[in-house]
């Protein structure tokens, strides 16, 4: 086992809620650096990274997706100013919206996120969402693991329009990649009088082609935790008895939050004293130092 001594790692964002204990003997493990608030934005903290305020640490930190955002996305503007001694970022939540992961990739640090200690949760949100719907499709997580695949009896697609014909309902949960996933063509390849339940990113959808669709009636129904520019509506759903909303708030049980801060940590430990992260994002993709 490597020894911690020597890593410190920068945790951004506010104080620990749910696991002070975890987080006494994470502290004991490893040097904390835990820039204020102020030190946070953006140009702030990108002069404080070129200046080398916080020295050569070896880890991102963030617990919670309340703080810790203040400085925006990790993108090319910000990323190569990280020291290279910094090999990993572990983050709550289950997307990735403020990391640009090929960047990060790129410059050899591994992307940790929080989707394990969130999916109960959000499972639970999708099946409110879909609760008058009787059969559902689609279940693409399962293509990782062929054996509980055949035991459920879901059947794996090449190809998602092939998939879309024949669903009933849609359930999108995939992270935010850059691009929309669901678009006005897309939605044309839908199974008619089928219904779309959105509890990944708002981002994926383009909101105005699905109003098209749900009042022509191609699409039976909607139901959204996650909206195209949070924390605003889209005005049109709001007026459509055929349309459930919430407001991204899947994920937003005391388990879920005090998951997050767990796991981040786990992945920290894991990945610098044992050499593997425990949910890395872009493992395959992280180029060497």
């Amino acid at each position: 086992m490597v020894s911690s001594a020597h890593f410190t790692v920068l945790h951004i964002g506010n104080d620990i809620k749910y696991n002070p204990d975890l987080y006494k003997t994470f502290s004991s493990k490893f040097t904390i650096i835990q820039p204020w608030l102020e030190e946070r934005q953006r140009a702030t903290l990108i002069q404080a990274l070129k200046d080398k305020k916080w020295g050569d640490f070896h880890a991102v930190f963030r617990p919670f997706w309340n703080s810790g955002g203040e400085m925006g996305r990790w993108d090319e503007e910000l990323v190569p100013h990280l020291p290279p001694t910094c090999s990993i970022f572990a983050s709550a939540g289950a997307g990735y919206d403020w990391a640009d992961i090929p960047t990060l990739s790129k410059h050899g640090i591994t992307y940790c996120n929080g989707a394990r200690a969130s999916s109960e949760a959000v499972a639970d949100m999708a099946l409110w969402h879909t609760s008058v719907t009787q059969s559902r499709r689609g279940l693409g997580a399962l293509r990782k693991d062929k054996a509980l695949e055949d035991e459920v009896k879901a059947t794996f697609y090449e190809d998602l329009d092939d998939m879309l014909a024949v669903s009933d309902c849609v359930v999108l949960a995939t992270p935010f990649f850059g691009e929309k996933l669901i678009t006005g063509p897309r939605l044309s390849k839908f199974k008619k009088g089928s219904r779309f339940v959105n509890i990944a990113r708002g981002t994926l959808v383009d909101e105005n082609a699905l109003v098209d669709v749900l009042k022509s009636g191609h699409i039976f129904a909607a139901g959204l935790d996650v909206h195209e520019n949070e924390p605003h509506v889209h005005p049109e759903f709001c007026k459509m008895r055929n349309v459930s909303l919430t407001c991204h708030n899947a994920g937003g049980s005391w388990d879920t939050a005090s998951g997050f801060e767990s796991l981040a940590m786990q992945n920290i430990e894991a990945f610098l004293l044992e050499g593997k992260a425990l949910t890395p994002v872009n493992a395959h993709l992280v180029q060497k130092k």
